[in-house]
């Protein structure tokens, strides 16, 4: 019973890391992107207005987020067995947020968006995955989901 109430719990774990946290990572990043190109007191003040585009992002990608973030949960979930090191745990949880990551703005292929945008915002959707696989490998072991012998470098 506990091992089928684990794969729940990393599901929900990373639906909701990712569909909460992941706009407003991807919001901090394009924040911080776009002051350091511009280095401008305006772009800088900016950045108060993230809570409110937290909204319009959340809207726009959390859906997609919380399918991707739970099915990334299930998957780090099944690979947290086979983990040796630390470092493997790292690498395989950022190789597993990048492409799940960039699958985000591929999904809105569906839709309206067209390829130029999509090609231009996987840099930042793989970048934004990789930030929510590494928290959500981080809330696994706080949540006591992975090898205890395996990770005690983590956190």
């Amino acid at each position: 019973m506990s091992g089928k109430r684990d794969r729940w719990k990393a599901a929900l774990i990373g639906a909701v890391t990712c569909s909460v946290g992941g706009p407003e990572i991807a919001l901090l990043l394009m924040t911080f992107w776009s002051v350091c190109r511009s280095s401008s007191l305006q772009e800088a003040t900016s950045m108060l207005t993230l809570p409110l585009l937290w909204l319009f992002a959340f809207w726009a990608v959390g859906p997609i987020a919380f399918i991707l973030g739970a099915i990334g949960g299930l998957l780090l979930r099944s690979l947290a067995q086979k983990f040796h090191s630390t470092r493997i745990a790292i690498l395989k949880t950022g190789a597993l947020g990048l492409v799940l990551g960039a699958l985000v703005p591929v999904s809105f292929r569906f839709g309206s968006e067209s390829a130029r945008n999509i090609i231009q915002s996987l840099p930042l959707a793989a970048s934004t995955g990789l930030l929510c696989a590494l928290a959500v490998l981080w809330l696994f072991h706080r949540a006591h989901l992975l090898p205890p012998e395996n990770m005690r470098e983590i956190g």
